[in-house]
């Protein structure tokens, strides 16, 4: 199984059954550069994916530390993450895998809670997701009532990255919606995507994917998971 993750903010969770009652829960933290890499076959794989921000009452711990990672969920809960391996692998129905997921998955964040600074990154994440043009950190802060030194100490606790390495991110995933649609511009796609230009555009591109837009969207798909 091939795997793909590129960078969007996101921290993510996977649960994969290996078969013979063995398996493994992974946590992965956001990516800075696009990851592509073969996986061992499973029966059965499921990823959760928390939108950008929403991923530290659950994790427990800074998302920063996480960042460019994929560790063992017990690496983050400790002895808490046995448990909840043990019960998806009593069963093989998916749908009870999902509740015992939801359930633990809920119970952990409700017992950690969200701070005020976790509040304020999510919502940075979302007005800098919402908007083309980039908001000058100043301003940002300055819209959010905060110091910018503040905004971004938040920031990166909550989204793993910089409010600036998250605005890049944004540019690359309007990019990456539109990257396979028969014969876009490249020049058009930078100016609506938030790029200076169409130059400016490809250089980011190949810094977060590792090849021009162009390269991409003419690569053979496979069957593949994205988390």
């Amino acid at each position: 199984m091939r795997v793909e993750r590129f960078p969007d903010g996101s921290a993510s969770l996977l649960f994969r059954a290996l078969g013979a009652g063995r398996g493994d829960v992974s946590v992965a933290g956001p990516r800075t550069r696009a990851l592509f890499k073969n996986a061992p076959p499973s029966e059965l794989a499921i990823a959760v994916q928390f939108k950008p921000g929403s991923a530290l009452p659950v994790f427990g711990i800074p998302v920063n530390e996480l960042t460019d990672r994929i560790v063992r969920l017990e690496a983050v809960w400790g002895d808490a993450a046995q448990p909840l391996l043990d019960a998806m692998l009593e069963t093989s129905d998916t749908k009870t895998i999902l509740r015992a997921l939801e359930a633990a998955l809920l119970a952990r964040s409700r017992r950690t809670g969200e701070s005020t600074s976790a509040t304020l990154a999510r919502r940075a994440a979302r007005l800098i997701a919402d908007r083309v043009q980039s908001t000058p950190m100043n301003d940002l802060a300055a819209e959010l009532g905060v110091t910018a030194r503040h905004l971004r100490r938040a920031f990166v606790e909550t989204v793993g990255v910089g409010p600036k390495e998250f605005a890049r991110m944004m540019r690359l995933q309007r990019v990456l919606r539109v990257a396979d649609t028969p014969n876009r511009s490249w020049s058009a796609l930078a100016v609506e995507a938030g790029y200076y230009d169409q130059a400016h555009l490809i250089g980011e591109f190949r810094a977060l994917v590792g090849t021009t837009p162009a390269a991409f969207s003419k690569r053979e798909p496979a069957p593949s998971l994205r988390w």
